[in-house]
């Protein structure tokens, strides 16, 4: 009976023997990979979001460790990066855009104790396009800038190397302070907004599907002043798309002159804008066809100086004006 008692005593005891050989051989950061002291250790990259084909720094953060004499081991893709061995951080190149780069880091304490933990690095771009609704020639080939008064729309477009369809994010804009649309909202790529009085930073910041941020992008939004610009304008060629020099030398025996106005809320007419053309500031009456348009002869101008008082109609008018001088003779 004893006998069987001590045999079973001396098989204990080897299978205790046994797990602790067992254990011991095991390198003890799979059990960070378990979850083990995972929290204790953080990676943080900075920028927070990488562009392509450029450099990241991946820092260590382990304040709630006892790290003293610790070592500290790099791994870029599995592959251990030997020269950054006991540093904090570590330098990595990105790749293409949505190409994915594994660093992990391994804290090696006095007491041999390892505890590990893992970022994946990868880049992502976020674009922003913007489309200001406010009236430009039909010829400019530039893009319509956005004024007081005038609605702004604008577009996130997320480059991460897959295939997502952009309703399947979420994305949080913000303009200055303010939270449009009351917090995040899955498939909103798209905000529009009248533009505010001052500068602010327009913010869309983009999450997927599990909620982490994928990537972020900021624009300061400022209204510009409207523009006004003289051309001349013939029956065979329409509008020319030179603007008038200053002085003009009228070559021809008569001319007739366009008053384009650029970034502003709605298309020059009579029902939008008040046209005052003026020569040598006396008021004369616009072309009864086109307010914008003015004729000029050479037969009693001379030289003089033409000038246009462009008023919109809008809550907050919009006031241009603009002169020239024309040398008839």
């Amino acid at each position: 009976m004893s006998g069987t008692v001590y045999g079973h005593t001396f098989s204990l005891r080897l299978l205790l023997l046994v797990c602790v050989f067992l254990c011991s051989a095991v390198p003890s950061f799979v059990g960070a990979q378990l979850g083990m002291d995972v929290s204790q250790l953080t990676l943080r990259v900075s920028p927070s979001f990488p562009a392509p084909n450029a450099q990241a720094t991946v820092r260590l953060e382990d304040y709630s460790v006892n790290a003293v004499g610790a070592e500290v081991f790099w791994f870029v893709d599995g592959v251990e990066q030997t020269a950054a061995k006991n540093e904090r951080s570590i330098t990595v190149t990105t790749g293409a855009v949505g190409k994915e780069i594994m660093v992990r880091a391994i804290l090696r304490r006095q007491d041999g104790t390892d505890i590990a933990t893992s970022l994946m690095v990868t880049p992502t771009v976020v674009d922003l396009v913007l489309e200001a609704d406010t009236y430009v020639p039909s010829f400019y080939k530039g893009r319509s800038l956005p004024s007081r008064n005038s609605t702004l729309s604008a577009v996130a477009l997320v480059h991460d190397g897959k295939s997502v369809a952009s309703n399947a994010y979420t994305y949080r804009w913000t303009l200055g302070e303010d939270v449009l649309f009351a917090g995040p909202v899955r498939g909103k790529s798209r905000v529009s907004f009248e533009m505010p009085l001052f500068s602010k930073d327009l913010v869309v910041e983009v999450l997927n599907e599990s909620g982490s941020t994928v990537g972020r992008r900021s624009m300061k939004i400022e209204a510009v002043q409207p523009e006004l610009h003289f051309y001349e304008w013939s029956p065979l060629r329409g509008l020319y798309q030179r603007e008038v020099s200053n002085p003009f030398a009228l070559i021809g025996e008569e001319t007739v002159i366009h008053g384009e106005p650029y970034f502003v809320t709605q298309a020059p007419s009579r029902e939008t804008t008040d046209f005052m053309w003026r020569i040598d500031g006396m008021v004369v009456s616009p072309n009864a066809e086109a307010a914008q348009a003015f004729g000029l002869t050479k037969e009693g101008l001379g030289n003089g100086q033409i000038s246009l008082r462009l008023v919109t109609k809008d809550r907050v008018p919009a006031v241009l004006e603009k002169s020239f001088t024309v040398i008839a003779n």
